[in-house]
């Protein structure tokens, strides 16, 4: 083969072989789409839990009279039967409805120290200014029969800490008036809590004139003048208030605790680490002052 036939050939050849590598080669990556091509994929939107259905009036109180319903409903809470109450309520009866002895069923949780009684009639409309046959109010009947709960409890929703009653007596006069020996307790957490609450210390009774201090004298309770001096003669400074109470929940000191609450400490004042004041004093032991703090929404 001459020289000009090989060469032609091995160009033949190289083409060959270049047109192969050419087709062999990889494909071009195809372009990524944008991130703004195309719909955004809309965001999930969380879907509400459903609220729960009120449940249905029970059917014997269907169609029973506004003053049916209201009558039972005083008779439910003489008997201290929640449940009773709560279905009288959802059927529309009127927990300040009164009866011919001018008693409701807020007025009897009152008196009677029924907790989870008010709290209901509380949650459905209760007035704190209702008022009994002797012009008192929930928190003058809770005090004379010492429900220091029931008292705290008042107070935080709003009642009026001197209202005057037709003996002329207020909530703390009665407190120490009907004081009773078989329930010292009761009527010492009594105190704390009108004294904390800042009821006033110096009211005297209409009739006889005897200021909260004269009367705790002359009814032999020395704990409550305790704690009623104290309160009159060397009342807690409000810039001292939260770190006085920290105090008296570390020592269990009630007056303290009463004093410091009195002058304008928060009830969930915390100490340095977080911990609050009814936490601190519960891990320590001191109930009395616990309880005080627990009365009053601590």
């Amino acid at each position: 083969m001459s020289f000009t036939k090989r060469a032609v050939t091995s160009m033949g050849m190289l083409a060959v072989l270049a047109f192969l590598a050419t087709g062999c080669a990889p494909e071009p990556p195809l372009p990524t789409p944008s991130a703004t091509t195309g719909s955004p994929t809309p965001a999930a939107v969380a879907t509400p839990a459903p609220t729960p259905a009120e449940p249905p009036v029970r059917q014997d109180l269907i169609g029973l009279p506004q003053t049916e319903l209201d009558t039972r409903l005083i008779a439910s809470a003489w008997a201290n039967d929640v449940a009773e109450a709560q279905e009288l309520i959802r059927a529309g009866a009127n927990v300040n409805a009164k009866d011919a002895t001018v008693q409701s069923a807020y007025l009897v949780a009152t008196s009677e120290g029924y907790a989870e009684l008010l709290d209901l009639t509380l949650a459905n409309g209760a007035d704190v200014t209702s008022l009994d046959s002797y012009n008192g109010t929930g928190l003058i009947r809770a005090a004379e029969r010492g429900h220091a709960a029931v008292v705290g409890r008042l107070i935080q929703a709003g009642v009026s800490l001197d209202h005057v009653n037709f003996p002329g007596y207020v909530a703390l006069h009665e407190a120490l008036i009907y004081a009773k020996p078989d329930q010292v307790e009761a009527y010492q957490d009594t105190v704390w809590v009108l004294v904390a609450a800042g009821s006033d210390l110096t009211i005297p009774t209409v009739g006889t004139g005897e200021t909260p201090v004269m009367l705790a004298n002359r009814y032999g309770l020395s704990r409550q003048a305790q704690i009623l001096t104290r309160a009159v003669d060397a009342p807690a400074a409000a810039a001292d208030a939260p770190a006085l109470l920290v105090q008296a929940a570390l020592t269990g000191d009630p007056d303290l605790a009463a004093l410091a609450l009195r002058a304008g400490a928060p009830v969930n004042t915390t100490d340095a680490t977080g911990k609050s004041v009814r936490s601190i004093a519960e891990s320590g032991g001191h109930e009395v002052t616990a309880r005080l703090l627990a009365n009053l929404g601590g």
